[in-house]
């Protein structure tokens, strides 16, 4: 029963989001620095899984894409790229408006 639950929830699942943020400070194993995290996931059937992940004060992003809808991965890399940057922009204009002097 489980088993077909997990499967139902995996192949009927369009978008999925968590809100756990990474660590701030960097994290050692074994006595050595953990200096990049790049976590992913394989969902049968998506032309694209985007995962972004927060380490140190950074995000990362990590993009599965199918060929056949995305030929130049790339190109559609760049365009997030731009996209997060206008985001942050947009952010850090607000972060100054609204502080109080």
């Amino acid at each position: 029963a489980g088993a077909a639950i997990f499967d139902r929830m995996v192949y009927h699942t369009t978008t999925s989001l968590s809100n756990m943020i990474g660590p701030v400070e960097q994290v050692e194993l074994f006595g050595h620095p953990v200096v990049f995290v790049a976590s992913t996931t394989f969902v049968p059937q998506e032309a694209i899984v985007v995962n972004y992940q927060s380490y140190v004060n950074s995000v990362r992003l990590a993009l599965a894409v199918d060929e056949a809808p995305f030929p130049d991965c790339h190109e559609l890399l760049d365009d997030f790229s731009e996209t997060l940057n206008i985001i942050k922009g947009a952010a850090v204009s607000l972060g100054k408006h609204n502080q109080k002097e």
